[in-house]
């Protein structure tokens, strides 16, 4: 299986947002302990993750960048309600997003749903 590496911040904040939503199945996949045979790293945490389990951790991040949207709706200075507060609190969810997905970059991560 590939090794996923994820920076201890980033890690620690996946981790507080499925043990906050009750996400046992991902809470599962991230519990594992440190791949055998790759060297160890104390500012990062790698784990051993297939294509579902990969989607799986994506969709944490996508669910969370969704919901910001919802809740800082006045995020774009396009909106006649903008609201610089709203784009900060946004923005820091679409890096968080933009992060996990750049640590998924060796698999086929869909953001969108699909009716297939």
């Amino acid at each position: 299986m590939p090794v996923v590496v994820f920076s201890n911040k980033l890690f620690d904040e996946i981790n507080k947002i499925c043990k906050a939503k009750n996400y046992s199945e991902i809470l599962t996949i991230i519990s594992r302990k440190h791949p055998h045979g790759v060297d160890e790293d104390i500012n990062h945490r790698m784990i051993e993750i297939n294509q579902y389990e990969a989607q799986l951790i994506a969709d944490v991040a996508i669910v969370e960048h969704t919901q910001a949207g919802l809740i800082y709706p006045y995020w774009s200075d396009d909106h006649p309600n903008y609201n610089e507060s709203h784009e900060d609190e946004y923005f820091e969810v679409q890096s968080f997003l933009q992060a996990i997905l750049f640590s998924l970059n060796g698999f086929d991560i869909k953001t969108q749903g699909s009716l297939n």
